[in-house]
């Protein structure tokens, strides 16, 4: 992966800022803070990562013929969902956070989609 775009930056910030929101949330309504934290702060990394594994996989694939880069974009999609399964049965069988607010984490990423032409006018000015 040679850069960023700006969607990318864009939808980045936005799992950061739903994120922190999300967090604050979680701080002030539960009882088990560090708890439901780390689970939330796990999804919130996983939903990066997996941002970044998109933006990896679509910048290897334009540069493929269309049989390679159906076969890289699908290896790399059994890869984050494998990493997904395999986080949800940690969480499930060591109990060491909230699977719940992991997965609340890892929908960051959708709420981000969403408040990406926002942050591009917020982020894109400053880029320019």
């Amino acid at each position: 992966m040679k850069n960023f775009s700006r969607m990318f930056i864009d939808l980045a910030a936005g799992v950061l800022i739903s994120g922190l929101i999300i967090e604050i949330i979680t701080l002030i309504v539960t009882d088990k803070k560090v708890y439901y934290s780390i689970g939330l702060l796990v999804g919130i990394a996983y939903a990066l990562f997996t941002l970044w594994g998109i933006n990896d996989s679509v910048q290897t694939s334009v540069l493929m013929t269309e049989d390679g880069a159906l076969k890289n974009t699908r290896i790399k999609y059994i890869i984050r969902v494998v990493i997904l399964v395999t986080l949800l049965v940690l969480f499930y069988v060591f109990d060491f956070g909230s699977a719940i607010t992991f997965i609340i984490g890892a929908f960051t990423l959708k709420i981000s989609t969403y408040m990406q032409p926002l942050m591009d006018k917020v982020i894109g000015s400053k880029i320019n």
